[in-house]
């Protein structure tokens, strides 16, 4: 008398069980990552505005008002309020500048190529990267 056993698996799965507690643990990881990441911001010191001839202009991130500049020939109003900078008024033709809205983060920058204009959010960033 010949007893065959047969194991039988309930669930065939084509990973281990080491294989899901990986995964859920990596799941975990970059869900807590993005739900931080995304309302991390550092703080801004000031705003830097550089244009074509080499001029910079400061100002701290309280400032409150409008800055008009020239940059490569093109006119433009850079208005400053609640720790926000952006572009309200360019005469280039493209007015890219204007419709990128409000800079607010470190390291986020409002860039006019027709002029060569830069507005630069400078503080201490708690982000690696930023992409809009």
């Amino acid at each position: 008398m010949s007893h065959e056993v047969h194991k039988t698996n309930l669930i065939d799965l084509p990973f281990s069980f080491k294989d899901f507690v990986v995964f859920l643990a990596l799941l975990i990881l970059f869900s807590f990552s993005f739900m931080t990441g995304a309302n991390a911001k550092g703080k801004v010191k000031y705003f830097e505005v550089k244009t074509t001839d080499g001029k910079s202009y400061i100002f701290q991130s309280n400032y409150n008002g409008k800055f008009s500049v020239k940059s490569g020939g093109y006119k433009y109003v850079i208005l400053f309020s609640e720790g926000k900078a952006r572009i309200i008024l360019s005469s280039c033709r493209d007015q890219l500048c204007k419709k990128s809205g409000a800079i607010s983060t470190p390291g986020e920058r409002l860039i006019c190529l027709p002029g060569r204009l830069t507005v630069t959010a400078v503080g201490d960033a708690k982000v690696d990267a930023i992409n809009r």
